[in-house]
């Protein structure tokens, strides 16, 4: 007949324990207790939103710095023991991140939902799995008075939004508001920039309403602008930065056009000068904008050739 009995030990000079029923002490430990006998094997006291983890030789530790868990406002911080938001991933150096600054890796999907305030701030968002490499949408269940139905990338600092196909780049959109397409540098200040041929299915518009119109005056000749016009045939060199053709050209010489506007007003919606502060500046030509005095010269040379076929017919009748 078996019994339960109370046994007493001394652990300390200062305390008692009792079992009451079977207990097993694995014999021999002294100092922490270790992690296979059910202990931490460390002594040091894990503070409240500790994230513990089996650090070297399985001994329980915190890195509070760089993982951590706020309990009271539901928070998990990876390197942001600060953050006001639920998940915060920063780094302080940019070791280990191809970017130089922290990299996101989603497995498969990553997804917000809410009433459009969600923010992401991150450096790279890497998809590794799934037939499409990345993936944006931006949907909503708008209600009319809640919120503005928006999907927002936005670079909060002075650099370029940057889009690469085959690790090149695309497309840029410039801090200044300026998209560049198969360009890496500037062109000057124009707010669309494209390195190579524009394709469009009907016509590029461009704004030529009255309202928007004023100091309007007839074009006074077209003639002698026309025959100090020098038309070419030429070549393109071959340049590392433009996407020039291959094929031979027709055209003009922006700086024989230049010197043929010299004395016109308008000259400068045509020519497209040089900044003369950037060495890699170069001349352009807004070759549309010749048509009105095409036009013009036509009109001139038609007068012409009525008033040579009405003194004709007078020296006919004569």
């Amino acid at each position: 007949m078996t019994t339960s009995r109370t046994f007493q030990t001394n652990l300390a000079s200062t305390s008692t324990a009792s079992f009451n029923g079977s207990a097993n002490v694995t014999p021999g430990v002294t100092g922490t207790l270790p992690v296979a006998n059910g202990g931490t094997n460390t002594s040091t006291a894990f503070t409240a939103g500790s994230v513990v983890f089996a650090g070297t030789s399985g001994t329980y530790n915190q890195d509070n710095a760089n993982l951590f868990w706020d309990n009271t406002n539901k928070r998990l911080s990876l390197g942001n023991t600060s953050s006001t938001y639920s998940l915060a991933i920063s780094k302080s150096s940019n070791s280990g991140s191809a970017s130089g600054y922290p990299s996101f890796d989603v497995g498969n999907t990553l997804t917000t939902q809410g009433d459009g305030s969600s923010t992401f701030n991150f450096s790279t968002i890497s998809m590794s799995s799934g037939n499409d490499a990345v993936r944006l949408f931006f949907t909503s269940t708008y209600a009319a008075g809640t919120w503005e139905p928006a999907g927002i990338i936005t670079v909060v600092s002075n650099h370029p939004l940057k889009f690469k196909t085959n690790n090149a780049d695309r497309m840029r959109i410039t801090a200044d508001g300026e998209v560049w397409i198969g360009y890496t540098t500037d062109n000057g200040s124009y707010p669309l920039q494209v390195n190579g041929q524009i394709f469009a299915t009907n016509a590029t518009i461009a704004t030529s309403d009255i309202k928007f119109k004023e100091n309007i005056t007839p074009l006074n000749k077209g003639l002698e602008i026309v025959n100090k016009l020098k038309p070419v045939t030429f070549n393109f060199k071959n340049d590392t930065e433009n996407n020039f053709s291959e094929y031979e050209e027709v055209g003009f010489i922006a700086q024989d056009v230049d010197r043929a506007l010299s004395t016109e007003t308008f000259a400068k919606s045509i020519v497209k000068a040089s900044d003369d502060t950037d060495p890699n500046s170069t001349m352009g030509l807004a070759n549309q904008n010749l048509i009105p005095i095409l036009v013009k010269a036509i009109q001139e040379q038609q007068a012409q050739i009525k008033a040579l076929e009405q003194r004709i017919i007078n020296l006919e009748n004569k």
